[in-house]
Parts: C-alpha cells; structure tokens; sequence
C-alpha cells in the first residue's frame, strides 16, 4: 500500500485538486495548515466552493475514505491556505 502526500497552497480563484484518482479505493489525511484562522479552506468535487464545500479549521486534520476514480478538490476564502495530504492507496 503506496503512501504519497502532497503540499498545495489553495487560492481564492479556482478549486484545484488535492487528491488525484486511483482504481481502488483510497484514505486521505487532509490538514489545514493556516495558523491565522483569516483564510478558511473548503473540500468536495471539483464545482466546489465556499457555499458548497466541507469547512476544514484551521490546524485540523480530516481523514476521508475516497472509492475508486473520485477526486477531491479545494478553495479557499480570504487568501491562500497551506494543506497537506497524505494518502495511502490500497494496491
């Protein structure tokens, strides 16, 4: 079981992927690494947005369970937001 992680800075512009599509099944460790709470940073599929996505506070860790060929995506509000992924892929 491969593990990858990844370091994305999330803008306010446009969702950009954070965790890229695999055949199996996947875990996803996504932490929110804005310190000053200003920026806020929101999870889901690729149309998302503030008014849509899943809030992640600031310094919290999420952990998802992805099915095959899903994809999730981030913005941000206020600016750019640090956020790590680590993800474990089941081949």
């Amino acid at each position: 079981m491969p593990i990858y992680s990844n370091h994305f800075t999330v803008g306010t512009a446009t969702a950009i992927q954070i965790v890229a599509p695999d055949v199996e099944e996947q875990e996803a460790w996504i932490h929110d690494d804005e310190h000053s709470q200003s920026n806020k940073l929101y999870i889901g599929n690729a149309q998302v947005s503030p008014a849509t996505g899943l809030h992640i506070n600031s310094d919290e860790t999420v952990k998802l369970n992805i099915p095959p060929n899903d994809t999730v995506y981030a913005i941000s509000t206020g600016g750019n937001v640090n956020v790590h992924v680590m993800r474990v892929t089941q081949h």
